[in-house]
């Protein structure tokens, strides 16, 4: 069943699309690093570039040509060896450390790998505030020269690396040859598939990765499946893991509301019997002081002595 092509769309070069790009720059460094073997053998570079191009063109969902990412690439590299001038700039006028120019290229870090495909200064010299004169002069002349003239496209890499065949040994011509014969028997589908293939395998052994272990195992549709089946029991149990915490959770925080609501009970009717106890107390202390202001009205009646008018003068 043949692929429907993908739409046809301008692209967008969000910092996620960017970071992948990145990343698949990474895995091919016969697109960009001329200290690679490979970057000189056309057949390696022309296949690394296909893939990066249909990894690209499926994770944007957009049809990518080949000068779009030559055109992204050649961007990414203007702005970090900018950045990089201005670093060595700002070493290079004697400031303090903490006065060194920050870089404000978002992807700086990510873009650390582009120095090891130039003879520029190391990175260790960099953060030292140690560089090399020498280094220094020759990789602001490849900066100048990065920033003025414009990236060559594909084509004109391939001729030029095509030119310098005679300087590759007998056996490099041998395998590339080879390779280019085997691919123009296959259909396009298995084109795609070997060079896919072809490029992590030489990506790997560039890293020292390969063993003698190492080989392509094909994936049954049985196995996929077991896999398949596996991965949604797993999810099942996880599932059921976070919705019996998620249970527990709630009881738990409904057993402290509990207890949180009879404390807030007890303190309202601790403070209610208090407020009570207060009342009564004022009131006994005013049916108190009355008693005690009355019998203190009536002892003074009683000792109080006879009205003069009352008493009546007996003659001697």
């Amino acid at each position: 069943m043949a692929h429907s092509p993908l739409p046809a769309k301008p692209l967008e070069w969000t910092r996620t699309n960017t970071l992948h790009f990145i990343e698949l720059l990474k895995e091919h460094p016969s697109v960009w690093n001329i200290k690679c073997k490979q970057y000189k053998m056309r057949n390696i570079r022309s296949v690394s570039l296909e893939t990066i191009k249909s990894d690209l063109s499926s994770f944007v969902n957009c049809t990518l040509q080949n000068k779009d990412i030559t055109k992204k690439l050649h961007t990414l590299k203007t702005q970090f060896y900018r950045e990089m001038s201005a670093i060595k700039e700002s070493q290079n006028s004697g400031a303090g450390k903490g006065d060194l120019y920050t870089p404000k290229l978002w992807c700086f870090d990510e873009l650390r790998f582009l120095l090891d495909g130039e003879a520029r200064a190391s990175t260790s010299n960099l953060d030292e505030g140690e560089t090399n004169t020498a280094q220094l002069q020759h990789s602001e002349e490849n900066f100048t020269s990065q920033t003025v003239s414009p990236l060559p496209s594909i084509h004109q890499e391939l001729m030029a690396s095509e030119k310098k065949g005679s300087q590759q040994s007998e056996s490099s011509l041998d395998i590339s040859k080879f390779v280019d014969t085997e691919l123009k028997n296959m259909s396009e589908m298995q084109q795609k598939l070997a060079k896919k293939l072809t490029c992590l395998v030489l990506h790997m052994g560039g890293m020292g990765d390969l063993a003698r272990d190492h080989k392509v195992v094909r994936v049954d549709a049985a196995e996929k499946e077991r896999d398949q089946l596996a991965k949604e029991e797993q999810d099942r149990k996880d599932n059921e893991r976070k919705e019996e915490q998620a249970r527990l959770d709630k009881l738990a925080r409904e057993e402290q509301e509990g207890k949180d609501k009879k404390k807030e009970q007890a303190r309202l009717d601790r403070l209610a019997k208090e407020e009570q106890d207060r009342k009564d107390r004022i009131e006994r202390e005013e049916k108190q002081q009355a008693h005690e202001l009355l019998m203190a009205q009536t002892s003074t009646t009683n000792s109080s002595p006879a009205h003069p008018h009352s008493l009546r003068v007996i003659p001697l």
